[in-house]
């Protein structure tokens, strides 16, 4: 290991040592897109709940990044929602394939995923209704459908 970490250095910023057995960096990567997933889901509908309130979104989203709800999903993906970009830059098919495959891990380790194949329902129903090729942050759209109405910036 300490051998390759300058090599591993070079394509990441850190270098993390997970186990001894094959296959448990691959685990960590599913674990890390099924709970990247699920913040996604939550933190849109969360946002659409606020736009149908009336809330401003900037605001709901300075709130959200100053406190406990704050994620990589509210730093970097919902600004890509609120100023309709849309251009985040990884696919809804590929999301939907990564937690495919990480609730069937948990499933051959017996471990029971409730809230993520909640989660992984939301995914499954963007790709299916034609989204699979758009950007990840356009699941936006598909949550301000079902609450009738947009998480947009108000500049």
């Amino acid at each position: 290991m300490e051998a390759l970490r300058p090599w591993l250095l070079r394509i990441g910023r850190q270098v993390f040592v997970l186990g001894e057995q094959p296959g448990q960096a691959q685990v960590m990567k599913l674990v890390n897109n099924l709970i990247f997933a699920a913040n996604m889901v939550s933190a849109l509908e969360g946002l659409s709940l606020g736009a149908k309130a009336g809330l401003d979104a900037d605001t709901m989203l300075e709130m959200l990044n100053a406190g406990t709800g704050r994620s990589m999903v509210s730093e970097h993906i919902m600004p890509e929602v609120l100023s309709r970009r849309f251009a985040f830059g990884a696919t809804i098919a590929v999301v939907d394939k990564d937690v495919s495959l990480g609730l069937a891990e948990a499933a051959a380790l017996d471990v029971p995923m409730w809230g993520l194949e909640q989660a992984a329902r939301v995914w499954r129903f963007a790709a299916s209704q034609g989204a699979g090729a758009d950007d990840i942050s356009e699941l936006a759209r598909v949550m301000e459908r079902w609450a009738g109405a947009e998480i947009r910036s108000g500049d």
